[in-house]
């Protein structure tokens, strides 16, 4: 997709959507890790676009809402995202990803009840896009409302199983104590999962309990998900090995360390004075 953007800026120096497009390309690669090791490079390259597209033309939403998501998750300039985002969504209020990017600012600064409203608008502008259906998800697990997440991620199979986030259906299962149900979910996935980590997960739960389920599933996940390998080494109760994992996280800016605040993954931390400390550096409020 960059590839391509690229071609029509260079066609065209003065198109602004090209820009536009660049900016929401890049920030996707960022908040999605994409480029392993590259995340630090696409942020600061999203806000160069998305800066050139609205000096070309400041009436774009889609550039405001790309910027803005940048400030929220890179930059952490809470403020100027809200700004933007606000702008995004007066200029175009049917603009889906404004509503759903910006449901990931009102989280990360603690306001779920308006993150939660903005996460239902993005769903209703498009109900069968996977990103707003994950974004309800997600939405509901940090409110702790994980009937509704399974509920809600359980119709969403029936529809289109390819919409569904089945990584947040599986963190929730768990959260919520039906172990079995999120092996089961690993074994059904067709992304985001390997199906073939539901063997040693059910292997690991049955001689370890909970807190054996929890280090398998840190064991099998990615060292390029710092964060995610926290929250499990944090389930599991082991505190060094979250915090050392939080600490790449916040080397690299994750996108994902916004939810700290609000993660229920990491109610083991919070008693921890190195919690309080990682929210500071971070910049939360």
């Amino acid at each position: 997709a960059t590839e391509y953007f690229e071609r029509a800026v260079a066609l065209d120096p003065k198109f602004a959507l090209g820009y536009s497009g660049l900016a929401n390309a890049y920030g996707a690669i960022y908040g999605n890790h994409y480029l392993p090791g590259n995340d630090v490079a696409m942020a600061e390259k999203s806000k160069v676009a998305a800066d050139k597209a609205l000096q070309l033309d400041d009436t774009l939403a889609e550039a405001y809402a790309s910027r803005a998501a940048g400030f929220s998750s890179y930059y952490r300039d809470f403020a100027a995202a809200e700004r933007d985002f606000r702008r995004a969504i007066e200029l175009k209020p049917a603009y889906a990803p404004a509503h759903q990017w910006y449901s990931f600012h009102l989280w990360r600064v603690g306001r779920l009840a308006e993150s939660r409203r903005e996460a239902e608008l993005a769903y209703q502008l498009e109900p069968f896009s996977r990103a707003m259906n994950a974004t309800l998800c997600w939405n509901r697990k940090y409110e702790r409302r994980y009937d509704e997440a399974i509920e809600f991620s359980r119709r969403a199979v029936q529809r289109d199983r390819n919409i569904v986030n089945y990584l947040c259906l599986f963190q929730v299962e768990a959260l919520d104590g039906r172990y079995e149900d999120a092996i089961a979910t690993i074994r059904a996935a067709p992304r985001d999962l390997d199906p073939s980590k539901a063997d040693p997960l059910e292997i690991a739960y049955r001689q370890g309990g909970p807190s054996g389920f929890w280090r398998k599933c840190a064991e099998l996940t990615s060292e390029s998900e710092p964060y995610v390998n926290a929250e499990y080494h944090a389930m599991a109760g082991e505190r060094d090995k979250a915090f050392a994992h939080l600490e790449i996280a916040m080397r690299r800016r994750s996108s994902e360390l916004g939810g700290l605040r609000v993660d229920p993954m990491f109610d083991n931390l919070r008693s921890d004075p190195r919690y309080d400390e990682l929210v500071r550096r971070i910049g939360l409020p």
